[in-house]
């Protein structure tokens, strides 16, 4: 944001007009981030799988074809390494930083 006229000394009027050039230029700042998080907000509603970087523990990300639109399909042996930590967590009330340390454990 540019503006046209600036503060010319160090009366109140000008620091009060450099406080609401302030707020502009973060409200300004700020309009691309909110139009991004709701453009993906809108595609994940709408079943696109492009809104992930990748395709989530548990699954396998498969590109569009000529026949079929882009995808995740689930990878069995990821899936169940989800589900027993899911089970854990609601079954056994084992807490999140738990299963993560034990997760870190069995993998190195």
């Amino acid at each position: 944001m540019e503006f046209v006229r600036g503060p010319r000394g160090d009366s109140p009027e000008d620091q009060l007009l450099v406080r609401f050039q302030g707020m502009f230029a973060e409200y300004e700042k700020a309009q691309p981030m909110e139009r991004y998080r709701r453009g993906k907000t809108y595609r994940a509603r709408a079943g696109s799988v492009n809104v992930l970087s990748g395709a989530p523990f548990g699954y396998r990300f498969v590109r569009k074809s000529p026949e079929c639109a882009a995808r995740y399909e689930i990878n069995d042996a990821e899936a169940a390494v989800v589900a027993e930590l899911f089970r854990r967590y609601v079954d056994e009330g084992d807490s999140i930083a738990g299963l993560t340390r034990r997760t870190r454990r069995h993998h190195r």
